[in-house]
């Protein structure tokens, strides 16, 4: 997928010079977007990025971005999903961990919280 790959690139860009700027800011704001018009669609570039082994910064900068975008407005159907896979997929584990879930208002967010502590 050209997104996981142009995001990686983005946020590794982003993360050393401090700020987003405009020349590569596309495919983060694209992610973004796509969290909210179609999460399903977002979450599995989400896997892409995750399974390419970006640095633990990058994969820190997606939980706390994109994944925890579609987790605070969308939780419930992808909260089975994200509890099994990673307990397989340490990276999406350390993904998770970057989320802020005190604004997820799913029922069942507890467990996602039990899970990365």
């Amino acid at each position: 997928m050209v997104l996981a790959t142009d995001w990686i690139k983005s946020a590794e860009l982003q993360l050393i010079n401090e700020t987003i700027e405009d020349s590569y800011a596309k495919p983060i704001v694209d992610l973004l977007e796509l969290c909210n018009l179609s999460p399903r669609k977002a979450l599995d570039i989400i896997y892409e990025i995750i399974s390419r082994n970006p640095s633990d910064d990058v994969i820190g900068y997606l939980g706390a971005g994109p994944l925890e975008d579609i987790l605070t407005k969308n939780c419930e159907p992808f909260i089975d999903e994200l509890i099994e896979k990673s307990k397989k997929d340490k990276r999406l584990l350390l993904c998770l961990r970057s989320v802020d879930l005190d604004d997820c208002d799913c029922t069942r967010a507890h467990q996602l919280h039990k899970l990365i502590k």
